[in-house]
């Protein structure tokens, strides 16, 4: 912040410091202002949607959420007779060991696939963009972030990181460097 005599003052923890105690270097200014804004903290409510489809795919995923299938028994078959039968499926198809080994089904029931639904289909879909917003959000190319590409895209995008993105990032700390 300014002090009344406009000089800056930087704040750290109960200490404040002049400016010939700290080496600012000055980032992006909203309006010009004397402080550099955060690219976390100018994006922070795309990233916190991000974190929080982040935290909702894994619970949904780990808790399965969404069964694959569902057996339907025909009336008359009573709650002793499914719990003896989801036993059975239970422990014959529990766990990743026993994943699509075959069952036989009796009394009549019947098993139905559930295909994932096509808002799901988006979902996981937008996590593979989530990681390219906050690649943009700090101007990071998608290719250098496994996204997209093969190693000549990559090549290209990191050159062109280097060259438009940290350069004048590093001509920036030089001035600063050079002005203290």
């Amino acid at each position: 912040y300014l002090d009344r005599d406009g000089r800056k003052v930087f704040e750290v923890g109960q200490t404040k410091y002049g400016p010939e105690s700290i080496l600012h270097i000055r980032g992006q200014t909203i309006n010009g202002g004397p402080f550099g804004v955060s690219r976390i903290y100018q994006h922070r409510d795309p990233l916190g949607a991000q974190l929080a489809a982040q935290r909702f795919e894994g619970a949904y995923f780990r808790n399965s959420a969404r069964p694959d299938l569902v057996v339907v028994y025909p009336q008359g078959v009573t709650k002793k007779q499914h719990d003896e039968w989801f036993a059975d499926w239970d422990s014959t198809h529990g766990g990743p060991s026993n994943a699509g080994k075959p069952h036989a089904l009796g009394g009549g029931a019947d098993i139905k696939t559930i295909p994932i639904n096509m808002r799901d289909a988006q979902f996981i879909e937008g996590r593979r963009l989530s990681v390219e917003e906050v690649g943009r959000i700090m101007d990071v190319d998608a290719a250098l972030l496994g996204a997209e590409g093969d190693i000549d895209a990559r090549k290209t995008a990191l050159e062109l990181f280097l060259r438009l993105q940290l350069t004048p990032r590093l001509r920036r700390i030089e001035r600063a460097i050079k002005a203290d």
